[in-house]
């Protein structure tokens, strides 16, 4: 395993009272999403969005984009370029 997800793993393994995703490091590890084959569908597979109305992009936990919902999630989700090229990054 590279020097990232090994350091991980070890220092979870030292407490109790830490976890850690094996997948998240897995995907780490292969430098993120293939967009030839992506691994991560986050944009497709699920909406977030905050307590201020906005829809977070790419995905909650990782959100760099918060764009105003504004009573138009459908419309924004299906016809935003923003969306899109979060989808296709």
């Amino acid at each position: 395993m590279p020097v990232i997800g090994a350091a991980i793993e070890a220092i979870a393994k030292q407490y109790s009272n830490v976890g850690y995703n094996k997948a998240v490091l897995v995907f780490i590890e292969a430098e993120g999403n293939n967009t030839e084959k992506p691994r991560c569908k986050a944009v497709d597979a699920a909406l977030a969005t905050s307590l201020d109305n906005r829809l977070l992009l790419p995905y909650y936990h990782f959100a760099q984009t918060g764009m105003p919902i504004e009573g138009y999630l459908c419309d924004l989700y299906r016809k935003s370029k923003i969306v899109e090229d979060d989808r296709q990054s």
